[in-house]
């Protein structure tokens, strides 16, 4: 022991601390010699270290290791499943709708083509109609001035006045006649306004009117029967 200076040194101080010493116990099992190390105990840690390294689990290469190809940080998204076929009711049922649906456009556009040709039939009837009815009253205005005329150029001068007095007091009538039917059916005028009269009034115009033209008449007739009036015997001599 007296080679040994480092257990000299241990027991002396074991021997200082007395029951102390107790609670370094397992530290003492340890031999200082272990953590000197000397020049042979160097080239042998290089094992030991290895021998350490081999128990530990390999913490590095788990917990920093780079992903592989297997594991990914997203989850793998199911690849799309193909489409199921349909069955044979679903499929029966599809053409049959379409089958409608053809069908119903069919007849849509037949009765279109119908409303377009019973349209076009009608419009050309209208027109036709209207045309023959224009032209049967251009014909029958024609034929009827012909006889106007011919019946204004005979007799004497104050005759075919006369004759042109009474077609003037006819058209004008009869304008009179339908002026009054239409203002009947017409709305009220506002009160105050010059086309509102009374019934009264209205009938003293109309005498007023027929009493104007009745005087003009009488004059008329008179220069018609007398011989002498004013441009007969030119009018004779002429003829």
């Amino acid at each position: 022991m007296a080679d040994d200076p480092m257990a000299d040194f241990l027991a002396r101080e074991r021997a200082a601390l007395g029951e102390d010493a107790d609670m370094f116990q397992a530290d003492s099992n340890t031999s200082p010699s272990q953590s000197v190390t000397s020049p042979l105990a160097a080239e042998q840690q290089p094992e030991a270290a290895g021998d350490v390294s081999a128990a530990m689990p390999n913490l590095a290469s788990s917990e920093f290791a780079s992903p592989s190809s297997s594991s990914s940080a997203f989850p793998q998204t199911k690849s799309p499943s193909q489409p199921q076929e349909k069955s044979q009711f679903e499929q029966d049922w599809s053409n049959k709708q379409q089958e409608i649906i053809l069908e119903r456009d069919r007849a849509s556009e037949s009765r279109h083509a119908e409303i377009v040709k019973e349209a076009r039939e009608a419009i050309d009837k209208f027109y036709e109609e209207y045309n023959e009815r224009k032209d049967k009253a251009i014909e029958e205005n024609r034929a009827s001035q012909e006889i106007e005329a011919q019946a204004a150029n005979r007799g004497t001068l104050w005759e075919r006045v006369l004759k042109q007095a009474d077609m003037v007091a006819k058209a004008t009538t009869s304008a009179s006649s339908s002026t009054g039917v239409s203002e009947r059916h017409a709305s009220p005028a506002p009160f105050g306004s010059a086309r509102q009269q009374s019934p009264q009034q209205q009938q003293q115009q109309q005498q007023q009117s027929a009493r104007d033209t009745s005087r003009m008449r009488e004059l008329l007739q008179d220069l018609r029967r007398d011989p002498n009036a004013p441009g007969v015997k030119k009018a004779e001599a002429a003829a």
